[in-house]
């Protein structure tokens, strides 16, 4: 049997996430976005929940989303899945009405969201899954700047090589001319040499 969220949408201090999540919503939005669709993994690629499991990858996307106005494209199907996972009754104006809150409402929507899911699955809420959530985007962007930097020494090492044939090749040239120049010294010695032997004859 369908049943409602546990919390109206304008309900932002709600537990389990409070006065941190709703604050974070209000100020970042994505962030939150983010720590709801790590908990959405097991989405299959039906349902189009973009980045699901991939709280990183999911708050670029809406970032980058929202920043052009178009958040609520990312952010409904990831609601949808929210309502059909926890058996939440469907809105009395469907798609309408989802479309409505995320693009109108994204900061008490996500709010929604993600105090409906902690509470469903357990665990630390509030300020202490934020700061495991902070924890985790730092461990993958030092994933991301360390891959850079395998990227750039690697791109230095294959480089080096080729630098190394060029002055190989033009060594030969440099060493040519200078036995070039030696001979011609030696031919205008002995030039000269001969004439000053004319010269005493």
């Amino acid at each position: 049997m369908s049943s409602d969220w546990k919390n109206p949408c304008y309900a932002v201090i709600a537990e389990p996430g409070g006065l941190a999540i709703c604050l974070t919503s209000w100020c970042v939005p994505c962030f939150t976005y983010g720590m709801n669709l790590r908990h959405l993994g097991d989405a299959p690629e039906g349902a189009n929940v973009f980045c699901a499991g991939d709280m990183s990858k999911a708050c670029c996307l809406y970032c980058c989303a929202a920043l052009v106005g178009c958040g609520c494209v990312v952010h409904i199907p990831a609601r949808q899945y929210i309502r059909k996972k926890y058996n939440i009754s469907e809105p009395t104006h469907g798609i309408l009405e989802d479309l409505f809150l995320t693009w109108c409402c994204p900061c008490c929507t996500v709010t929604q969201e993600y105090n409906e899911i902690m509470s469903r699955t357990g665990g630390a809420a509030g300020f202490d899954d934020l700061k495991k959530a902070g924890n985790a985007l730092a461990d993958d962007a030092k994933k991301v700047a360390n891959t850079a930097v395998d990227g750039a020494k690697q791109a230095v090492d294959n480089a080096k090589p080729a630098e190394t044939k060029e002055e190989k090749k033009e060594e030969p040239k440099e060493e040519k001319k200078e036995a070039v120049a030696e001979a011609k010294e030696v031919e205008k010695e002995a030039v000269a040499e001969e004439k000053k032997e004319e010269k005493k004859e």
